[in-house]
């Protein structure tokens, strides 16, 4: 599957967000025009792929306000955003198949805000149906640094405890989920070939042994020029054992003056593949592009952007 853009974001945002499974559950994030690789006022932004439709919403603020996820012409799931000043209160995920709408797999997740001592997030999950799935508790420090994730549902309390680490710039946090590690974060900045790079590394471990690794190194536009991934995998040999392999992809992105990706060189084992991408701007002063080729497969995206008005400066809007 082509990703339309390196940044941080995947197109299937809606897929992300709605998983309960996860037990590296994040704080509610914000998610802004500029993470989908938009610039200026947008109202809108219709994707086009080989593989489904997005249609993304954003209000006055360039926030994210309602997403749809078109699967086919009959299945779709639709997310709904709603903020409080600068505070997210509600995510809702509808899902809808055969053009009905399925109250049973639809979510709430309704957020409440407590500042009365040290900050804490309450997230709790409720199905259309009215059945309470689960309850994330997010604690924060006088720092207003993330230190603990309380997990509640029907099988009991998972908590997870966050410690953090500064040595020589670097910064690295441990999870720690019901007292086993199950992952590290490091962040720090390296000078490459006369370039300053902001890196994260993050590793998934399993009994105290790392099975993934990824790394994601920005330039200061914040565009991703390195991202390296490493997996611990296992599989069947010819006699029928099971046997362990590591597997190693790194891509390289080049990008033109105007952050634009040119060209990604995917280097996996010993086999290397070169893709370019060409990119059609949609005329605006913005410099939007609305449709993106990347050869030599010839795969492509289209968008359909639309905008809010300029602001007349004298407007109070």
């Amino acid at each position: 599957m082509k990703r339309i853009k390196p940044k941080s974001i995947p197109l299937l945002l809606a897929a992300v967000l709605f998983s309960l499974s996860t037990i590296y559950a994040q704080a509610p994030q914000i998610f802004t025009a500029g993470d989908f690789e938009l610039k200026g006022p947008v109202k809108s932004c219709t994707v086009i792929t080989s593989y489904g439709q997005e249609e993304f919403s954003f209000d006055k603020q360039g926030r994210l306000a309602k997403l749809k996820t078109l699967h086919s012409a009959t299945d779709y799931d639709i997310t709904y955003y709603k903020y409080e000043g600068d505070f997210i209160k509600e995510r809702r995920n509808e899902v809808y198949r055969d053009k009905e709408f399925d109250r049973g797999t639809s979510m709430a997740h309704i957020y409440t805000l407590d500042t009365s001592s040290t900050k804490q997030i309450t997230e709790s999950i409720i199905s259309y149906a009215k059945v309470s799935l689960a309850q994330y508790d997010y604690i924060y420090n006088d720092q207003d640094l993330l230190v603990k994730i309380i997990r509640t549902d029907n099988s009991g309390v998972d908590e997870t405890l966050i410690e953090r680490d500064t040595t020589d710039g670097k910064i690295t946090e441990q999870y720690y989920l019901n007292d086993q590690l199950v992952k590290i974060q490091s962040d720090w900045t390296d000078i490459e070939d006369g370039r300053t790079l902001s890196k994260r590394m993050t590793v998934t471990m399993d009994r105290d042994k790392p099975q993934y690794r990824h790394t994601i190194s920005r330039d200061t536009t914040g565009n991703i020029v390195k991202n390296t991934e490493w997996s611990e995998l296992s599989g069947v040999d010819k006699k029928g054992r099971t046997v362990s392999y590591k597997q190693f992809t790194v891509d390289e992105n080049e990008y033109d003056e105007n952050g634009m990706l040119l060209k990604r060189i995917r280097k996996k084992g010993n086999a290397t593949e070169e893709d370019t991408y060409i990119h059609q701007l949609d005329g605006s002063d913005y410099g939007n592009w609305v449709k993106q080729v990347v050869t030599p497969d010839n795969t492509y995206t289209t968008r359909k952007i639309s905008y809010y008005p300029k602001t007349d400066p004298g407007s109070k809007e």
